[in-house]
């Protein structure tokens, strides 16, 4: 039997993660409220009903080498904030709390991989079931996420960017506009 306070708690928290647009199925992962309380909770808070279908992959998060950059920084984020503790379990505080800070730092961008705190979910959902992982660059030190799945090669994104940049002839301008190591 839940205490009062637990159950508070947990409503509490699935009113956050509504507020924030994460997906039903998430919200009743970390809540345990019934699904059918969550929707109907959405469609008041929201004014819609929340959006169906199947949870992507980290792997449809990186069609690019820009999209790699920025999910490898929330992941370095995401662990940062939570610990190694979170390569075993999805810690729902610490996924929103370097949401926050990714959005921060990243806000300023048009478009961006992860786009929402859902996508930032899949990202920490994938490394604690190991289809994703970090690596750190061996040239800049970087951390950068590889996951088993993508189309990408599995090498520093920040190290690719500047040698395409060299490449291409890019000014010392547009050099220095490239994320910083």
């Amino acid at each position: 039997m839940t205490t009062i306070t637990a159950q508070h708690e947990r409503r509490a928290l699935a009113r956050e993660l509504i507020r924030r647009n994460l997906r039903t199925p998430i919200i009743h992962l970390h809540t345990q409220i019934p699904l059918a309380d969550i929707r109907d909770w959405y469609r008041e808070i929201h004014g819609r009903s929340p959006s169906a279908g199947l949870l992507p992959s980290v792997s449809t998060l990186l069609p690019n080498r820009n999209s790699h950059i920025y999910v490898s920084l929330f992941a370095a984020l995401y662990l940062r904030v939570g610990g190694k503790k979170v390569l075993q379990d999805i810690d729902i505080h610490a996924v929103l709390e370097a949401w926050d800070l990714f959005s921060t730092l990243t806000g300023h961008l048009p478009r961006k991989r992860p786009a929402n705190p859902t996508e930032a979910w899949v990202v920490a959902r994938d490394l604690r079931s190991k289809t994703a992982r970090m690596h750190r660059c061996s040239k800049c030190y970087s951390p950068y996420l590889v996951a088993g799945d993508c189309r990408l090669p599995p090498n520093c994104p920040i190290c690719f960017a500047e040698a395409q940049a060299g490449k291409s002839g890019l000014s010392k301008t547009a050099m220095k506009q490239l994320p910083k190591r």
